[in-house]
């Protein structure tokens, strides 16, 4: 018996040969990737924390350090970390501690619970819910270079607790009822519907469960909401971003109760900025040179938000 024995099997458009392509069939479209987890030395499985950092396999970095950072360039841009992997510091766009820092104080226990993280991305707040208690931890992301990511990452901390599925937010209507919490950590905007997405993951939850809801939010009231024509802050994937106010109703239309706001602070540079493991131009990009309060577009800039809420 695993600790994932509860959930559906795979199967049609949720298969992982469908969403990666399967090489039987002459789809390479991740071959890159998977000849670098291939390639992996053996290593003693372990992992810890270390002030906001995941680390992985053996301390002391490994014999093979060019090796391995080779594998983490060839897995692609890393977006979510810190990690340190054998020695090697990734230092991954999005410092997701201070993320974590702002919520830490008011989650409750997690000792004994079945958590279920909702846009996962490679992984690294399953390791955060582990390190506070948790049961066992399930991410669910559609995005296949985050499964290899999280693959490469599971070959040093070997951690069974810990995994992965290729699913996105509508596969919680499969696991209902089955999960004490759900993390959504900046995604919500990335959806056409938020309302839907919010009740979807309602439905995972057990009675008496937390949703944590980490978003983008702007300045406003209870009816405040933007839809940018066509980017916002250079993302063509952003559909609507409320205001705090406006975020509290959208839950309480979704069906929770009891919600709390943990966290409400401008969104900074010091947060998410370009570095040598995500090279591309990040935030900092994104904001008018003029006036730092606005986007390249013209919209307010970005606040970020965290919030509790119950079933």
């Amino acid at each position: 018996m695993t600790p994932f024995d509860f959930l559906p099997e795979q199967s049609g458009p949720l298969t992982e040969a469908n969403r990666v392509g399967d090489e039987r069939c002459g789809d390479n479209r991740w071959s890159t990737q998977r000849e670098a987890l291939d390639g992996l030395p053996e290593s003693e499985s372990q992992w810890h924390m270390d002030q906001g950092v995941v680390s992985v396999g053996p301390t002391d970095p490994s014999a093979n350090h060019g090796t391995l950072i080779d594998t983490v360039h060839a897995l692609g841009n890393w977006k979510k970390g810190p990690f340190r992997v054998c020695g090697v510091d990734i230092d991954a766009e999005w410092r997701s501690d201070l993320k974590w820092d702002r919520l830490k104080h008011a989650l409750p226990s997690l000792a004994g619970k079945r958590v279920l993280d909702v846009g996962c991305n490679n992984g690294y707040t399953l390791f955060r819910c582990l390190e506070a208690g948790a049961e066992s931890v399930l991410g669910v992301d559609p995005i296949p270079k985050f499964l290899f990511q999280f693959r490469f990452l599971q070959h040093f901390a070997g951690e069974p607790r810990a995994g992965f599925r290729l699913w996105g937010w509508q596969e919680c209507h499969q696991l209902r009822h089955v999960f004490d919490c759900v993390f959504c950590m900046g995604i919500l905007y990335h959806h056409r519907d938020p309302i839907d997405v919010l009740k979807a993951m309602k439905t995972s939850l057990r009675a008496k469960g937390l949703l944590v809801l980490e978003t983008i939010v702007i300045p406003g009231g209870p009816t405040t909401m933007l839809m940018p024509e066509t980017k916002y802050a250079g993302m063509r994937n952003v559909w609507f971003i409320p205001s705090l106010d406006n975020t509290v109703v959208m839950l309480k239309r979704a069906g929770f109760k009891n919600i709390d706001v943990i966290a409400h602070a401008a969104h900074t540079t010091n947060e998410q900025r370009s570095t040598a493991f995500h090279p591309e131009p990040s935030f900092l990009s994104q904001l008018n040179p003029a006036n730092s309060q606005l986007t390249i577009e013209g919209y307010p800039a970005p606040w970020r938000a965290i919030l509790f809420a119950m079933t």
